[in-house]
């Protein structure tokens, strides 16, 4: 008789988790945590932004590969070039009451677009 082996099972396949990325943020205008939610739009292709607490919304372009985070940081960018485009009409003597978030004269096309929905808000409060 011929001693036989157990016939392993087949080596086991390690699948890696997907690490999940935040779909909610610190806003920048209230500074509350996890104010901002962001929704994906992906029929339409648009990123969506809104703060629970202080109303502020953005919307940007969107691609198969954009994540919430990706919009955020495109909301940290459009906000930072209306700030230093802010600046620069102030240093200029432009008057140029308050911030500009507006998409028409956007270098990249990227169709960035930033409204505000309370006039308190626009008085920095």
């Amino acid at each position: 008789r011929a001693m036989g082996r157990r016939r392993s099972s087949g080596k086991k396949v390690n699948t890696k988790k997907k690490v999940k990325l935040a779909t909610q943020f610190k806003c920048l205008f209230c500074a509350h945590d996890k104010a901002v939610d962001v929704k994906m739009d992906r029929k339409a292709q648009v990123g969506n932004l809104k703060c629970r607490v202080c109303g502020q919304n953005f919307q940007c372009r969107i691609n198969y590969l954009s994540e919430p985070v990706d919009v955020h940081a495109e909301w940290i960018d459009a906000v930072e070039e209306a700030a230093r485009k802010d600046e620069e009409r102030a240093a200029a003597g432009g008057g140029g009451g308050g911030l500009d978030f507006g998409g028409s004269d956007d270098e990249d096309g990227g169709g960035a677009v930033y409204a505000r929905e309370t006039a308190a808000a626009a008085g920095g409060a």
